[in-house]
């Protein structure tokens, strides 16, 4: 039994992770990081910038995988990256006009897709995944305090 649970519950984790947000949204020559960079700075701008470490400390990345995330962000012409004057080891990054717009484009998509899903699901099905997912991080995160 519990062999088999397993088993379905790794099937279920793998298939989950191969259909990400980004295969619904299609944003071509876009990798699902450098979308959901996107996404987080449009959220997190307070005064059109955001700190690269705020950024990194919100997705959770090391400096090493944000930094070619940013690099090619900038060169599409989507972000602005700055160097604080006043102390030069901080860096803020801004979105540009063409950065708002693909941003705004992800996110109307995303709320379309997520409205259907839920309108596909159930309201009460969607509020039981939503404490499911949150009760599965508390899980992880406690277990991992413990090692």
């Amino acid at each position: 039994m519990e062999k088999e649970i397993i088993d379905k519950l790794m099937n279920a984790l793998i298939n989950f992770k191969n259909h990400q947000i980004k295969n619904c949204i299609n944003t071509p020559n876009m990798t699902h990081n450098q979308m959901l960079t996107m996404y987080i700075l449009h959220d997190l701008e307070e005064n059109n910038k955001v700190s690269l470490l705020k950024l990194r400390k919100n997705m959770r990345l090391a400096p090493s995988t944000i930094t070619p995330i940013i690099t090619s962000l900038e060169k599409d012409g989507l972000i602005l990256r700055k160097i604080d004057e006043s102390d030069r080891r901080n860096i803020f990054l801004t979105l540009t006009k063409k950065g708002r717009e693909h941003t705004k484009y992800i996110h109307d998509k995303m709320q379309k897709e997520l409205s259907e899903y839920i309108e596909y699901m159930g309201e009460d099905t969607i509020y039981s995944l939503i404490d499911n997912i949150n009760k599965t991080i508390i899980f992880f995160e406690e277990r991992k305090k413990k090692e």
